[in-house]
């Protein structure tokens, strides 16, 4: 009696272990297909804090259990839920791209150091601000340089700076209408180091410099504008007076 007593009580630890054990397995499977299925269908679960940047759309039911969807996640970001980082401080504060901190991170430190230079040691008479929607954009502003047909104007011109910069050059246009025989009428500037003497080394602030001293020494042996170069050429008196007229015109408010 005593043994069979003793068997009878073995049987029912031992069945009592594997119960345990299957409830076990049975919820860290569960846990797995939950964990997966967040994964997979950028969710995570209830009650967690979404990732900076993101934002919660609605509840989903995954077996019994209410996820978050949110917006534009991806698995990584439910890493990032588990593996919080402090934000990088802010490169430029007081500027007026000091709250694009995302998108500045996101830009080569070569444009990081240029933009800051060209906002803490601007170049006389000419300014280069940064798009707050996109950094790579600027609007920039060159004054006509003295004793040239285009002093007293201020000239409003867009740059941009390509994915492969500055392995290629800045594209870089007029949006104010110039008599220039270098520049045409949609803003185009024939100018060296934006074609065949581009090197890397150069820098934003170095265009904008070339480009001031071309307003300053016009070059009709190389036009953009042929028929500004050819009066150019033929009576430049003439011309210069028509600069000086489309300045005022144009440039001057």
């Amino acid at each position: 009696m005593g043994a069979d007593c003793y068997i009878l009580r073995c049987i029912t630890v031992t069945v009592a272990y594997l119960l345990s054990a299957f409830e076990f397995v049975s919820w860290d499977i569960n846990r797995y297909r939950l964990t997966s299925w967040a994964i997979l269908h950028d969710r995570a679960p209830t009650g967690v804090v979404p990732p900076r940047g993101l934002h919660i759309r609605h509840n989903h039911n995954f077996l019994g259990n209410n996820f978050y969807l949110f917006l534009s996640a991806s698995s990584s970001d439910i890493h990032a839920i588990d593996h919080p980082t402090t934000p990088p401080p802010h490169p430029l504060r007081g500027s007026v791209i000091s709250q694009q901190t995302t998108t500045m991170a996101a830009l080569p430190k070569r444009i990081i150091k240029e933009t800051e230079r060209l906002m803490a040691e601007p170049v006389p008479g000419i300014s280069a601000i940064p798009h707050d929607d996109n950094l790579r954009y600027f609007d920039v502003k060159i004054h006509g340089p003295t004793q040239s047909p285009y002093e007293g104007g201020v000239f409003n011109l867009e740059l941009f700076l390509p994915d492969d910069y500055p392995m290629t050059p800045p594209k870089i246009r007029f949006l104010t209408k110039i008599y220039h025989p270098n520049i045409d009428k949609l803003g185009r500037i024939c100018l060296d180091v934006l074609k065949s003497n581009w090197s890397p080394a150069l820098q934003i602030r170095t265009i904008l410099l070339s480009i001031q001293a071309l307003l300053g020494a016009p070059n009709p042996d190389d036009p953009l504008a042929p028929d500004v170069a050819k009066r150019w050429k033929e009576d430049e008196p003439a011309a210069i007076a028509t600069a000086r007229e489309w300045t005022r015109t144009h440039a001057i408010s």
